[in-house]
């Protein structure tokens, strides 16, 4: 019987010592694996950063950018107006403006302007579908300017909301 004893003590040691051994090797890999997650942590607050930067930096040279020759702020604010909705009969060639240098949803509210009967998706397309790339983005124009409810969408239309005018005569009252 000592025999067993002995050898079951011998298997109890050497499970301890691989217990200990793997305990050591797990406390290594937890020190490496939370050095790895700071390094992580700290380049991606840095990438963040730089790129908040950047955005910024971007958007003040958008803000700066000349409109392409030929075209002036007024261009932007009214854009080019087909008052049949057919491109075909209008006499003006029509206008193409840079996308970077376009505030589009501006340019879609002076087109709602324009037209305070409402226009459908299609007759907006055919205005500025020149000046997007995608005809996608101009629904999600849309949409934005409905969830700010500044456009309604009434009968299949899009119209703008009209804001009431404040007179000079008003405000001295």
């Amino acid at each position: 019987m000592p025999s067993i004893l002995e050898e079951l003590r011998n298997r109890l040691i050497e499970a301890k010592q691989r217990v200990d051994d793997t305990a050591r090797k797990l406390e290594l890999a937890e020190q490496a694996h939370n050095a790895a997650s700071n390094d992580f942590a700290v380049w991606r607050a840095a990438l963040d950063s730089e790129m908040r930067e950047h955005q910024v930096e971007l958007e003040a040279t958008k803000a700066n950018q000349p409109i392409l020759e030929g075209f002036t702020p007024q261009d932007i604010e009214n854009p080019l107006i087909i008052p049949d909705g057919n491109p075909k009969t209008n006499t003006e060639a029509p206008r193409t403006l840079a996308s970077e240098t376009v505030n589009k949803t501006e340019i879609i509210r002076a087109l709602l302007r324009k037209n305070p009967t409402g226009l459908t998706p299609p007759e907006i397309w055919s205005h500025v579908g020149d000046q997007f790339k995608h005809r996608p983005y101009m629904y999600s124009v849309l949409k934005r300017l409905k969830d700010r409810d500044e456009i309604s969408f009434r009968r299949n239309k899009y119209v703008i909301r009209q804001q009431p005018e404040i007179s000079d005569s008003t405000m001295m009252q």
